[in-house]
Formats: structure tokens, C-alpha cells, sequence
């Protein structure tokens, strides 16, 4: 669907385990260096349930993150939301 629709933005909520929790699934390393520019990680804590395990998910969402390049790790991390939904009027520098 990215592919068919150049202006879809998406985010990876719950998939961390589809990327994968040692190396980088190949389709899933390929979708995200090309269309790094277009996704962003998300937890689906919209549900209360969820609260619980935000720390392992957010720790799952890194664990892959940590194993990109560092321009499309974080823009898939957070640089592609403050694009998106802006920086809150931040003033100090964004990165972790």
C-alpha cells in the first residue's frame, strides 16, 4: 500500500515481533529503509490494558530501531511525528 499510495503514512504498532526480535526480517528491513520517510512506531496504549506493557513495547520498538541506520532509525522513532503533529513549541534539540 505504500508503494500504491505515495502520500499514506502509517505506524507500526504491535509489529515489533514481526520485524523481529534478533536480526531484521529482510521484507521488513526493506520496507523500512524505502518508505522510512513515511512510518513511525506507536504502542496502541489507547487501550488501558496495554498501560501495562508500554515499557516492553516501547523496549521491543527499539530493539530493531537500534539495528538501522541512524538517519532512518530516528526518523522512524520520532523525527517523521514532529513532521507530522509538530514539536509542541520544544525548544531544546530532539534526540535520544
Amino acid at each position: 500500500m505504500l508503494s500504491r499510495y505515495p502520500t499514506l503514512i502509517t505506524e507500526l504498532s504491535s509489529r515489533a515481533g514481526d520485524i523481529g526480535r534478533g536480526e531484521i526480517d529482510p521484507l521488513w528491513r526493506s520496507v523500512l529503509v524505502t518508505f522510512s520517510d513515511r512510518i513511525m512506531i506507536g504502542t496502541n496504549t489507547c487501550v488501558t490494558g496495554r498501560w501495562s506493557d508500554y515499557k516492553r513495547l516501547v523496549e521491543e520498538h527499539r530493539a530493531y530501531l537500534y539495528k538501522l541506520p541512524r538517519a532512518i532509525s530516528e526518523a522512524i522513532a520520532y523525527k517523521n511525528a514532529v513532521r507530522l503533529f509538530g514539536d509542541g513549541g520544544r525548544k531544546e534539540s530532539l534526540s535520544y
